[in-house]
């Protein structure tokens, strides 16, 4: 073999290794913004607002002290996660568009959640309430999406659908996060915008997965996220003022969980058995070449 040839072997596998890198963060990332959110709901919703105007915890003690550490060290880990895919990123250029793309788009919304969250407490801002919920489910799609980018770079395929339908959830979260934070003090305003916006979702949702339906497992996903969304929110209507916090905690989980799934949606290539749809670093193996 000769050295241009180890040298190109050598560069292609820096890059596999840097890709590797990137997708292992970009997985633990949403893994760990998963368990932010999940815990940021928790909190919020277990808020009530007690006869002097203050917001005070509904759950036990121990357990909401248990939720504010879990989140406080899973943001720590976020932070240190996205530092690291800054640092990885760029130890290869040029860097892709793409990555480097999903790369600002985690920084820079790590640097906005850690910015804001001192002024979640008390939940006094619809605005901060808002920026955190729709910021973190949007990280965590970040996150997810630079997993799928690096996974799947060889066989990406664009879903502009698919991307529209995510735009359209995080709208709907937010006006449900909005919601939610202003009816603790009584104002039921944003109730109609947030069915008006979940019944959009909905409609773009479908359109994706019948469009990108032969991206089997994540148009499977989608589907059976937004069934499972849809029925936790007839529900909490059916329930009336006070829906029980298992309820609403289930609905505004499921409504995070389809961000990732709808990105999942987006780059997946169409599933053509064992032909164009497998993973970086699952190639077939190539034939070394001849000197």
């Amino acid at each position: 073999m000769s050295s241009v040839t180890r040298g190109k072997d050598g560069g292609r596998g820096r890059d596999e290794a840097i890709a590797a890198s990137l997708e292992a963060a970009g997985r633990w990332g949403a893994i760990l913004m998963a368990a932010i959110v999940a815990t940021s709901a928790l909190l919020r919703l277990a808020t009530a607002i007690d006869p002097s105007g203050e917001a005070v915890s509904t759950l036990p003690q121990a357990a909401e002290a248990a939720m504010r550490l879990a989140h406080r060290v899973a943001a720590m880990g976020v932070g240190v996660l996205a530092a690291f895919v800054a640092m990885a990123a760029f130890a290869k250029r040029p860097v892709p568009w793409a990555r480097l793309l999903a790369t600002a788009v985690i920084v820079a919304l790590t640097v906005l959640l850690a910015a804001i969250g001192r002024h979640t407490t008390g939940y006094r801002s619809a605005a901060v309430s808002v920026a955190n919920v729709a910021g973190g489910t949007a990280l965590a799609c970040a996150f997810w999406w630079l997993r799928e980018r690096e996974r799947f770079a060889a066989q990406a395929r664009r879903g502009p659908l698919a991307w529209i339908a995510l735009a359209a959830l995080l709208l709907q979260g937010g006006a449900g996060t909005a919601a939610s934070t202003l009816a603790l003090r009584g104002d039921v305003g944003l109730g109609s915008l947030h069915l008006a916006l979940a019944g959009l979702f909905v409609a773009l949702a479908v359109a994706a997965v019948w469009r990108y339906r032969t991206r089997r497992a994540p148009a499977i996903a989608v589907g059976i996220l937004a069934i499972l969304a849809i029925a936790c929110g007839a529900w909490s209507l059916a329930a009336g003022d006070g829906p029980p916090l298992a309820l609403a905690w289930a609905h505004a989980m499921l409504g995070a969980a389809l961000g990732p799934a709808l990105v999942s949606l987006a780059i997946r290539p169409a599933d053509r058995g064992s032909s164009g749809s497998a993973p970086r670093g699952r190639e077939s193996p190539r034939r070394p070449a001849t000197t």
